[in-house]
Parts: C-alpha cells; sequence; structure tokens
C-alpha cells in the first residue's frame, strides 16, 4: 500500500493535510490543520513534496517550542525533523557533534535525536512521560469533549505527580502498586472525585498506547482498581430561628445592585432547591414565563452550565413571593448573565465558588459555623417541604432535578408533570417565616 500519511486526494490532485499542535497555532495564523495542493496526480510527486512541507512545517514548530523548553521536548521536536532527513544529511550532522560535549539543552537534545535516528540508540529522552501522554489527549479529545473534563484530566495528572513528589515521570514505569497508595492517599476526598481522576489518567494512558508512544506490553496501572464512593455527605437544615435569621440579615443587601446577589439567591434557592452552581450561572434568558408562570429554565439550551446530571434540565416554578421581583431584576441588566456580579476568572468557568464564600461569611457572623450547615442547606428545606406538603416523588423529583426512575412508564417514557402542576406544588410546599 503507498505512503498517503498526511495526503489527501481533491478530484485528480493530491494535498497535503497536516493537524498543527495545539501550542503552535499561533505560528500557522491560528489554524487547526495546514491544507495546501501538492498540484500533481502522481502519488510519487506527492510524497516528494509532502516531505518538504512537513520539514517546514515541523521546522516553525521545532523553532516556536525552542525558547524555555525542557530537553525532552526539544528531544521530541529534532527527532521528528530527523525522521525525514536524507542519509547524507545524517552523516554531516553527527560529524559535527561526534566528538563535542554538549552543555546546553538544546545541544543535548539535538545529539540524543542524533543518536536515535543515525546510530540506532536508545535513549531515556525517548521514553514518554506522563505529561507527553496528557498532551496527546489533550490532542486526541480536543473537540470531543468538554473543556471542563480536559481541565480535570489535567487536575488528576498534577494530582498524581504531587502524590509522587516529581516534575513528570515515565508512563511506562509507573507501578500499579503506586496507583493503589496513590488512591488510598487520596482518601480524604468523595469517592467519585478519586474515581473519576483515575479514570481519566486510565484513558490518558490508553491514548498514549494508541499513538504508539509506549509499548503495548505494558499494562495499564490505573486500570481494574476497585474505589469505594464513600458516604455521601449530608448536610442539615437551618433551624428556624437561624432561617429567620439569615433571611433579615440579607435584607440590607436588597437595595443594592452590587449587593442584589446575596439578598436574592439565598431566597431563590429556599424556593426551588437548586444547586447553587445551577442559581449563579443562570442567564437572563433562562427566567421565562408561561401561561402567567414565571419559572427558571435550568440547564436547557444554554451554554453557562450543563447541569450536574443527565436529570438537571428541568423547569421549575418560582414561587408567586418571588416571581415579580425575579422578573423585574432580571429586566434591570443588559447582561447575558443574570447575576454579573459573581463573574469569574477560573479555569473551569465556575461562578458558585465566589458567592459560596460570600454566604459562608453571612452565616458566620450569625454564629452558623457547622461544616454541613451551608447553602446546600436550602436545599434541604426544599427537598423537606415537598415532602411534608405530600407532593409525589414522581413529581418532586422534576422539581429536585434528581434521577427520575420511578417506574417504566413514569421513568422513560412520560415527558414530565406540566408546568401547572409543579407551580402547585411550589405554592404549597414553599413555607416563608414572617421575617421573610
Amino acid at each position: 500500500m503507498s505512503d498517503t500519511k498526511y495526503l489527501m486526494q481533491r478530484g485528480e490532485l493530491w494535498m497535503f493535510h497536516w493537524r498543527v499542535p495545539s501550542d503552535c497555532r499561533a505560528v500557522f495564523g491560528g489554524k487547526r490543520f495546514v491544507s495546501k495542493s501538492l498540484e500533481t496526480h502522481s502519488i510519487k510527486v506527492a510524497q516528494d513534496r509532502r516531505t518538504m512541507m512537513l520539514a517546514k512545517c515541523l521546522q516553525a514548530v521545532n523553532e516556536h517550542r525552542t525558547e524555555g523548553v525542557d530537553v525532552r521536548s526539544l528531544f521530541r521536536a529534532n527527532l521528528a525533523l530527523m525522521k525525514h532527513a536524507s542519509d547524507d544529511d545524517l552523516d554531516g550532522a553527527w560529524l559535527a557533534v561526534d566528538d563535542k560535549e554538549p552543555q546546553e539543552d538544546k545541544d543535548i537534545a539535538y545529539r540524543e535525536a542524533l543518536k536515535v535516528t543515525y546510530l540506532g540508540h536508545n535513549s531515556e529522552l525517548a521514553k514518554c512521560t506522563l505529561k507527553d501522554a496528557l498532551k496527546a489527549y489533550e490532542e486526541e479529545k480536543e473537540g470531543k469533549i468538554t473543556s471542563r473534563t480536559l481541565l480535570q484530566a489535567a487536575r488528576a495528572v498534577t494530582t498524581y505527580l504531587d502524590f509522587v513528589h516529581k516534575d513528570d515521570v515515565i508512563l511506562s514505569d509507573i507501578p500499579r502498586r503506586g496507583v493503589k497508595l496513590y488512591i488510598r492517599a487520596s482518601s480524604g476526598y468523595a469517592g467519585n472525585t478519586i474515581k473519576n481522576r483515575v479514570a481519566l489518567l486510565s484513558s490518558i494512558f490508553k491514548v498514549a498506547l494508541n499513538d504508539e508512544l509506549i509499548s503495548d506490553s505494558k499494562r495499564n496501572p490505573f486500570e481494574g482498581h476497585q474505589i469505594s464512593k464513600g458516604k455521601v455527605r449530608s448536610y442539615k437544615p437551618f433551624t428556624p430561628d437561624q432561617l429567620v435569621a439569615i433571611l433579615k440579615e440579607i435584607k440590607k443587601y436588597k437595595e443594592s445592585p452590587e449587593t442584589f446577589h446575596k439578598y436574592f439567591l439565598p431566597r431563590l434557592a429556599y424556593a426551588t432547591g437548586c444547586r447553587i452552581e445551577e442559581l449563579c450561572s443562570l442567564q437572563r434568558a433562562q427566567v421565562k414565563e408561561e401561561n402567567g408562570i414565571v419559572y427558571l429554565a435550568i440547564a436547557e439550551g444554554t451554554d453557562v452550565y450543563k447541569g450536574k446530571t443527565l436529570n438537571a434540565g428541568r423547569r421549575i416554578p418560582v414561587h408567586s413571593s418571588l416571581a415579580g421581583e425575579l422578573l423585574e431584576w432580571r429586566d434591570s441588566t443588559d447582561d447575558h448573565l443574570l447575576f454579573p456580579e459573581l463573574k469569574s476568572n477560573r479555569a473551569d468557568e465556575k461562578l458558585g465558588d465566589k458567592f459560596s464564600k460570600q454566604f459562608g461569611v453571612i452565616k458566620r457572623r450569625l454564629g452558623i459555623t457547622e461544616r454541613d450547615q451551608s447553602f446546600h442547606s436550602f436545599r434541604v428545606h426544599t427537598a423537606t417541604n415537598l415532602e411534608q406538603a405530600e407532593v409525589p416523588e414522581n413529581r418532586a423529583v422534576w422539581i429536585m432535578g434528581h434521577t427520575r426512575t420511578v417506574s417504566m412508564s413514569y421513568g422513560l417514557y412520560s415527558t414530565g408533570p406540566s408546568l401547572e402542576q409543579l407551580r402547585d406544588d411550589v405554592e404549597k410546599c414553599v413555607v416563608w417565616t414572617d421575617q421573610n
């Protein structure tokens, strides 16, 4: 079979088609691919022209990565270039460095790459590291998975390297027992967090295996571990006196646009049971009205917060005591976010962290210091109020955003209760205090 790597046909002519590494796109004008006609219908001519074009592209990559780059990356860039060099070129290159002992990283990388390519030697620099594998994973998965998952994969690599107290490790040298120790040392985290991190590390390893960066004889050390989910953290509701104190305390934030979120978010959480990220990430377009019913469209066609689970997408009627105020606030700002004061520069784009800290200050000021009493406690109040109002569970899950597995008929086929039904449930279950 003819060698058609980086080649594709467009009609009768061959084209050069090469994916630009994500960290070098600026060099190529932001392009993800370099595609150019080779202006020939001959596969042999196309192969020769491809070699020349690829050499130019790799040289540009090498020059871009040279400044401030570690010796391993320089080695790989040189290795890629030398694969397409002629025997005469390699002869001359080796004669020029044979009697010289390199001192700088770029010279060490160049000589090591020549030893591998020209002399057939092995090199420690040729071995794939965990960070190398992460880079391959990111390039493979870009555009196929969310940016949040890519960040979680990078975080998984960071936590493992922190555990072994190294900047990087050879991927094939990672022992299975070492991964077990890493899992045990992570016991302070939720079971699902540990499980997800190990699963991501396993996926990173598989990409390296598929890309032939490591030998297929190496067993995946991150695969097949039994990880307990652990106990689900339980939150307590606020006492009646604490709830009164909170609602009274946050009234002072009502009049200022800069602090309105401190006044309204706790009240909205108590009335809807929404998670903190669901509320803090609300867009104005998610506050809707249908047949006189004001409701929140959670994780429904938005680009900020996609929901914690597949069941997070739902419509929650807003209690009549809050509906008018919510509409007025929605229409008072042009920002696409309902609470623009919570904008964040976090890499994962989460907006709830800022208000979580602000609410923590409020409750501690009121003497509420227990860890299991937090903003999430408002969600406990909603669930409790729904049950005490005798709202059927098959409707309560549509308000709370929990798994809908009541039965085959309801859980699989039903599109859910009507907005009017949910409005009636919210109206009878939300119990305000005299101090609201």
